[in-house]
């Protein structure tokens, strides 16, 4: 769940992701992680094990996969919730569903999601979001026009290949 690529639309939507480790943005990290995230989701329980039965997918896909494992055991050193999750061996693959987001800057709002499998990039996908309605919508264009959407730097993430598991954003 490793960010490779992100808009600028993207990162004003998540803003977490923009103060991320060395290591990189991870989806996974953000949800557990990031005091933010609880109230950036108002579905926050649900998206936690959604996410957990994402990683265990990749798992099972990717056993041997070390950086996966570095991310399960940072995220159970530092998030009981992950460790009760990730205990109850939940697997479900992540395609495609709605997110509900409560913005510090857009307010409340749902966006429904896509998950792309790139040909000839194993591991790698493009996940599309796109607005449910009129709210959405409204939400998302001042997103958009926000001075975060527009960082000093390029006004995205790119980065080269996978380390934990699927790109997300």
């Amino acid at each position: 769940m490793d960010v490779l690529a992100a808009n600028a639309l993207a990162l004003a939507l998540v803003p977490g992701l923009t103060g991320a480790p060395a290591g990189g943005p991870n989806i996974a990290r953000h949800i557990f992680l990031d005091a933010s995230a609880r109230s950036l989701y108002p579905q926050w329980d649900q998206l936690a094990r959604q996410t957990i039965g994402y990683l265990r997918f990749s798992a099972a896909r990717h056993a041997h996969h070390s950086p996966l494992g570095h991310l399960v055991a940072e995220l159970s050193a530092h998030s009981p919730e992950f460790r009760i999750l990730w205990a109850a061996q939940d697997v479900q693959e992540k395609t495609y569903g709605t997110k509900s987001f409560n913005h510090p800057l857009a307010g409340r709002f749902d966006l429904a999601y896509e998950t792309l499998s790139l040909p000839g990039d194993e591991g790698q996908s493009l996940v599309v979001f796109t607005a449910v309605d009129g709210t959405a919508e409204s939400a998302l264009k001042r997103l958009g026009g926000s001075p975060i959407a527009c960082p000093r730097m390029s006004g995205a993430i790119r980065r080269q290949g996978p380390t934990a598991s699927d790109p997300e954003l």
